[in-house]
């Protein structure tokens, strides 16, 4: 498995997902106004490789919705994570794509 790492704006909140499962480009309203731009690209990753490496005090989750929680770093607002609940999708975590670390 290749290791896939990231980090928010400020570089607080940093992370490493060990898969990534799927991919998608979700244009609705909640991922527009979090993102302020049409869409936003996620790809999902399993819930027990997803680990923070540094910044665990600066990442914060808030629930947007009935079904589903965000989460962001507190120092520079950077969208992370969404999280649909063990309900829902429980081995699932969704991080977006656009704060991996690519060399």
């Amino acid at each position: 498995m290749k290791k896939l790492k990231g980090s928010c704006l400020c570089g607080a909140v940093k992370y490493t997902a060990l898969d990534c499962i799927d991919t998608d480009n979700c244009k609705c309203k909640k991922c527009q106004k979090s993102s302020g731009s049409k869409s936003i690209k996620w790809f999902s990753t399993s819930r027990d490789t997803f680990k923070l490496d540094t910044g665990k005090s600066s990442y914060k989750q808030y629930k947007s919705s009935k079904w589903a929680r965000r989460g962001f770093c507190l120092k520079c607002g950077s969208n992370l994570t969404m999280d649909y609940g063990k309900k829902s999708q429980p081995d699932i975590i969704w991080v977006t794509a656009l704060t991996l670390k690519i060399k």
